[in-house]
């Protein structure tokens, strides 16, 4: 027997799931305390970089950040600086105040 607009087809699985259980909200859970006892931050990679003694290394780390706070700029024009110093000179900005202060601010930030 046709039902109207095809043929009948077979229960989904997914049909059998009780609404009020939902599986992956409890698969989510193991994975979330592993992730965050685990978890490699990028903030952590910035302390790693600076304890390093790698400054341009925790600055290159920092400009990555999605934010755009005043911070967040100043580490990204910093690391541009870094990469570009010709193109800021061409902007009559002097790159080594721009990758001094970068680094110092993070400092600041971070507490490193």
């Amino acid at each position: 027997m046709m039902a109207p607009g095809g043929p009948l087809l077979p229960p989904s699985p997914r049909s059998k799931i009780n609404p009020n259980q939902n599986p992956l909200r409890r698969a989510r859970c193991p994975i979330a305390l592993t992730r965050s006892l685990d978890s490699n931050r990028k903030t952590d990679q910035i302390r790693t970089a600076w304890a390093a003694g790698d400054p341009i290394g925790a600055l290159r780390i920092a400009a990555r950040f999605f934010d755009r706070s005043t911070d967040t700029k100043t580490f990204k024009r910093g690391m541009d600086a870094y990469n570009n110093p010709d193109f800021y000179r061409q902007l009559g900005k002097d790159p080594e105040q721009l990758m001094v202060a970068a680094p110092e601010l993070l400092a600041k930030r971070f507490g490193l």
